[in-house]
């Protein structure tokens, strides 16, 4: 786990996942990362090709970017490069997983600050469903990645984007060692397009060992594409 971001915390503990009985949006055969994959988070295929296709998707991320920004825990979301930020990882996500963070999986960004009342907020927002149990994942912002958001760094973007795959990783496989987890988050996020600005959020990490093997592995994993 990154040292900025932990703080000496227990890994992973800035993400929290909630429960639900309802499974993930099945990846439909998608071609996705192998082993430790999360369904649903194909990032492109044919699910976003084809001139048929291209205004369903489109009427989903609008759809899903009102959804987001009408949740109250998201009020904070208003300095304009944080925003900016955060719609280019709504364009950028998968059509299937905005899908399943709309209804099966909901995700909300909270500030460290505001953990407790965001919290409570999120469960007033998302009301239990009959005979089953309905919470809310939560991605916990700490104070260097609200600097980092509230930047103009194209890495932002990549920053919130490894923490949703993380998220969803840890979701569809919760024994997932946090090594593995972070290097398909890498994968992810860089088959989104993001190599650049994942290099540029590594890069600005405290140096460490897990920091320098994320580098090789998405280095490697660049240029295996490259070769394909």
């Amino acid at each position: 786990h990154h040292a900025r971001r932990d703080r000496g915390r227990e890994p992973r503990h800035h993400r929290q996942r909630g429960w639900i009985r309802a499974a993930l949006v099945h990846g439909g055969g998608l071609g996705q990362y192998r082993r430790r994959a999360f369904r649903g988070a194909a990032p492109c295929g044919h699910v976003e090709t084809g001139a048929r296709r291209v205004a369903p998707v489109m009427r989903l991320r609008k759809k899903y970017r009102d959804f987001f920004y009408s949740m109250p825990e998201h009020n904070w979301i208003v300095e304009s490069f944080t925003k900016v930020h955060f719609d280019h990882l709504i364009k950028r996500l998968p059509a299937k997983l905005l899908l399943s963070m709309m209804s099966d999986h909901p995700v909300i960004f909270v500030r460290s600050e505001d953990v407790e009342e965001e919290l409570g907020q999120a469960l007033n927002h998302f009301p239990r469903r009959r005979s089953e149990q309905y919470l809310v994942n939560k991605i916990v912002i700490y104070p260097e990645f609200q600097r980092l958001l509230s930047s103009s760094r194209k890495s932002a973007v990549a920053y919130l984007a490894h923490e949703v795959a993380q998220l969803f990783l840890e979701i569809d496989a919760s024994d997932i060692d946090s090594m593995k987890a972070e290097i398909e988050a890498d994968k992810f996020v860089s088959d989104l397009g993001l190599m650049l600005e994942l290099e540029d959020y590594l890069l600005m990490l405290d140096e460490t060992l897990e920091k320098r093997v994320r580098l090789t592995y998405l280095t490697c994993h660049h240029f295996s594409k490259m070769n394909m």
